[in-house]
């Protein structure tokens, strides 16, 4: 079977979208297909599979399976890039999603030049009340709707977040795995990031990683309430308004196609 489908991405953290609301008797397993389809040699190539629903009490439901083909709660990156690709349909500046996680906000900032979409990902808190140890790494344990652990340190590479990235997501603390952030204060109104994604590896970005991040360090007091986050694939905006955490940047469309099912 020929389905249809679109590529997009933020900061590179890129998904492949199915938009099945006009087929909701569709009966796949969505969980081989991401592992077949995210293959960066062997398929499409992507950090997993997003399926657009339709859900009468909001504007759409997404589900997201990741490169290994595990259900993940939310994906911040990927809400953004369902709120682009809805506007165009919608034109409305205004959404609700619905996710495992909850209805999440999106907003849509001049549609018509850079767009920036604009989303509320809810209210994150620790999940440890103080600092941990793991794997001899100090950490916080942060819940945006997925866990995260959240660790505040120097420039690290690459190499060290994919050696140590996998330990942390398997440690037996995580009965069902976490995700992994490496954060840098570089002053009160800039931070630097690089991610460990449960289920997907060493992403170019992550949008429940950097606010999960911003949480920890605003909580600390080491970074005003609206700052600039540069992720390995680009940069977003972070921010604390009226007791509520937000994250924007831009999105964009790579291609779409069909692939056999």
């Amino acid at each position: 079977m020929l389905i249809e489908f679109f590529k997009m991405h933020a900061q590179g953290n890129d998904y492949i979208y199915f938009d099945l609301r006009n087929k909701s008797d569709f009966q796949l397993d969505f969980s081989a297909i991401a592992q077949k389809l995210s293959m960066r040699n062997f398929g499409i190539g992507s950090d997993g599979l997003v399926i657009i629903n339709n859900d009468p009490s909001v504007d759409a439901h997404m589900r997201i399976f990741n490169a290994d083909g595990s259900e993940a709660e939310m994906c911040g990156s990927a809400l953004r890039c369902v709120g682009s690709y809805l506007y165009d349909e919608l034109k409305k500046t205004n959404m609700k999603i619905a996710t495992i996680s909850g209805i999440k906000n999106v907003e849509v900032i001049d549609p018509m030049e850079e767009r920036i979409i604009k989303v509320n990902l809810g209210n994150p808190f620790f999940i440890d009340e103080e600092q941990i140890k793991i794997q001899k790494i100090a950490g916080y344990t942060v819940n945006i709707g997925n866990p995260h652990f959240v660790t505040i340190s120097k420039v690290v590479s690459m190499d060290y977040v994919k050696k140590i990235g996998p330990k942390i997501e398997n440690y037996i603390r995580f009965p069902n795995r976490t995700n992994v952030d490496f954060v840098e204060v570089l002053d009160r109104k800039n931070i630097s990031l690089k991610f460990w994604e449960r289920g997907s590896g060493a992403t170019l970005a992550c949008g429940t990683g950097t606010l999960a991040s911003f949480f920890t360090i605003f909580t600390l007091g080491l970074v005003e309430k609206n700052i600039k986050a540069y992720l390995p694939g680009g940069e977003v905006e972070v921010s604390f308004e009226d007791g509520e955490y937000f994250l924007s940047g831009q999105v964009e469309f790579a291609f779409k196609g069909y692939v056999e099912i």
